[in-house]
């Protein structure tokens, strides 16, 4: 229908998501922690954390998150500048651009060998928002989406040719794995000297 004239061809390659995310939360006296800022919500109890105050000052100038991992000077853990206090556990849900199996880069494009069988379904596609769409291929294939038999390889499963190095295999995909020994030899994988008379 007219819906699909107007649906951009790279739609259906896209598989966004909501994320929940954690918010830092300001290091309180416990049993007075502010509520989680609007649109987000608590998560759990409040967790424990280091709060650092001046001699002239009743606020926190500064709050140290246990769960962070943050260097803190020696001269904080005095314990006229530290005191224990709390912070809610406080998580916004944000929007996560990313692409569906089988496609890849900013713009999801089609893995090689298309969504259905990335590399022709004999490797992985580097797929993702972050991938490069490159197809690593399972042992004894080849070529851009896996399409080729490799170096040495014969048949539809590209499996490994057998003969010796006095041998040629007929390999590829359309290859048998027959071997073509060189002069001087035999045997089904070129493994037997001829004696010259």
């Amino acid at each position: 229908g007219i819906d699909q004239l107007l649906e951009p061809p790279d739609l259906g390659a896209r598989c966004d998501r909501f994320e929940p995310q954690p918010l830092q939360m300001t290091c309180s006296i416990c049993g007075l922690e502010p509520p989680c800022p609007r649109g987000s919500r608590e998560q759990g109890s409040p967790e424990t954390c280091w709060r650092h105050y001046s001699k002239f000052w009743t606020t926190p100038l500064h709050s140290i998150s246990m769960r962070g991992a943050y260097w803190i000077p020696s001269s904080f853990w005095n314990r006229n500048h530290m005191s224990r206090g709390c912070h809610r556990n406080c998580v916004t849900t944000v929007w996560k651009p990313s692409c569906c199996p089988g496609h890849y880069g900013i713009n999801c494009h089609a893995c090689p060998g298309g969504p259905r069988s990335p590399c022709s379904d004999h490797g992985v596609c580097l797929d993702g928002i972050r991938g490069s769409g490159q197809c690593n291929c399972h042992p004894g294939f080849a070529g851009t989406a896996c399409e080729l038999c490799a170096p040495g390889a014969f048949g539809p499963q590209c499996q490994a040719c057998r003969c010796t190095q006095h041998g040629r295999c007929d390999e590829g995909l359309g290859g048998s794995g027959s071997c073509f020994c060189d002069e001087g030899w035999t045997g089904a994988r070129c493994e037997v000297q001829l004696e010259l008379q």
